[in-house]
């Protein structure tokens, strides 16, 4: 399966005013050339699962979408109709209420749903396609999900049935546990997604079957200065809305230990899930799923210099010029005769140390020139760069739900999602953008084609 051949003419628009020297040069990671981990040797690593929401009425399901500040919960009652909900709904005692868009707020609708005693609410758009909501800060407790006008014109006619509100998941990104309810990981696999789209299994080895510490997510947190085209300051935080009993954290590296260890072309771990092919920088991967199981390679660390110079000589072969892409927040990792190391999917997962018995985060999977291409590197967000403000953050010390002056804005903490309203795009703009995205990071298929099929 490939992307659709619009996609294919807005990448190549997009490469000729960007980067006219690669035809279609993807950035993209999976681990190439590893081994599936032994389970419980990683019990941070963490998988990043989308949720397929459906409704389902009568063996017919039809797509929706959790509203910004819903419970994000599965849901099982009867069907009633709601109409606009201007008042306190009628006859809806522990039953799901159906809901026409329009007139006043979803905030409003939905709380007369729930002082009618309502368990759920659907919300139907009044105009053709899908649409995202949001029930806002202080809004009603129940679940509410969006569904489009055709679709809630067919539900109309199941008035007083059993329907469900259900989601399948498959995983689009990697994360890594740091401690109490926080997770880090790649600001592009984070940035453009609702809360309520995805949740976190944590230190699970096969995501179909270890499912001990599956939480949803309570906010997504994105650095200030997160640069979509060039991948700066690609760091994000994930908070969960209750921290993993018994679940040990990882370590955040200092400076001074990566320092040694890239001096050293120290060994580490690169952790992911996705198909092990390598990949030259002008292939397109196939967009097939990758497996449930974690898989692990061992790679090395080199300087920046190593790594820009690898690239240079990459792009003076192709007739361009000299570039240094990665930066001081990055980090370079891999081996010169490559045919291992991060590839598509990976994104978000962790590059571990180990020291002195001791594990490490040094690095969160961000991008790279093709998959295990001999001379060119893979490239993470370099993780001891951003250490004291993720502190600052998990420890408690500032305190994210505030407007935050200048003085006051850390570098990390910058840029709540709670009423993100960014995750169905329409017009060409934000098409070519999400192709822009897909292009530049290392996006999971499965995530991609979710976005993508949203469009159409």
């Amino acid at each position: 399966m490939h992307l659709p051949s619009i996609s294919q003419l807005l990448m190549t628009i997009f490469l000729l005013f960007t980067f006219p020297v690669v035809s279609m040069a993807t950035l993209q990671p999976r681990i190439v050339g590893g081994v599936e981990s032994s389970e419980n040797d990683w019990p941070y690593m963490v998988a990043l699962m989308h949720k397929d929401l459906k409704v389902t009425v009568n063996n017919e399901k039809f797509s929706a979408i959790f509203m910004a500040q819903s419970s994000a919960k599965v849901l099982t009652g009867k069907l009633v109709d709601c109409g606009n909900a201007f008042y306190v709904c009628e006859g809806v005692e522990g039953h799901i209420c159906l809901i026409s868009r329009g007139k006043t707020t979803f905030s409003k609708k939905v709380s007369n749903c729930e002082a009618g005693g309502g368990i759920g609410a659907i919300v139907y758009n009044n105009v053709e396609g899908i649409f995202f909501g949001d029930l806002g800060f202080d809004g009603p407790n129940i679940p509410v999900v969006s569904i489009s006008q055709a679709a809630g014109a067919i539900l109309l006619t199941h008035l007083d049935e059993e329907v469900r509100f259900d989601y399948s998941s498959s995983g689009f990104c990697g994360a890594t546990y740091i401690g109490g309810k926080w997770l880090v990981t790649a600001a592009h696999c984070v940035n453009d997604i609702y809360k309520g789209a995805f949740f976190a299994n944590v230190g699970g080895h096969n995501t179909e079957k270890d499912k001990s510490h599956v939480l949803d997510i309570a906010q997504i947190i994105v650095h200030v200065n997160y640069d979509a085209k060039g991948l700066g300051n690609d760091i994000a935080l994930v908070e969960l809305v209750e921290e993993p009993i018994g679940v040990k954290p990882v370590l955040l590296a200092s400076e001074s230990i990566l320092n040694l260890a890239i001096t050293n072309e120290a060994p580490v771990i690169a952790l992911g899930r996705g198909v092990q092919e390598a990949l030259s920088p002008s292939e397109d991967p196939a967009l097939t799923p990758g497996p449930t199981q974690l898989f692990e390679v061992e790679i090395n660390l080199f300087s920046n210099a190593t790594c820009n110079a690898g690239i240079s000589n990459y792009y003076r072969s192709v007739g361009g010029s000299i570039v240094e892409l990665v930066k001081d927040d990055m980090l370079c990792a891999g081996t010169q005769q490559g045919n291992v190391g991060t590839c598509f999917g990976d994104s978000g997962g962790p590059l571990i140390l180990q020291q002195d018995g001791q594990d490490y985060l040094v690095g969160v999977t961000s991008w790279g020139l093709g998959c295990a291409v001999p001379g060119l590197y893979d490239t993470f967000s370099r993780a001891p760069y951003f250490k004291s403000d993720i502190e600052r953050v998990t420890s408690g010390e500032i305190n994210i739900l505030e407007n935050f002056s200048v003085n006051e804005k850390p570098n990390v903490v910058v840029k709540t999602q709670e009423t993100d309203d960014t995750f169905f795009l329409s017009t060409n703009r934000e098409l070519l953008l999400l192709f822009v995205i897909l292009l530049m990071c290392r996006f999971h298929s499965r995530l991609a084609f979710t976005l993508i099929g949203s469009l159409k």
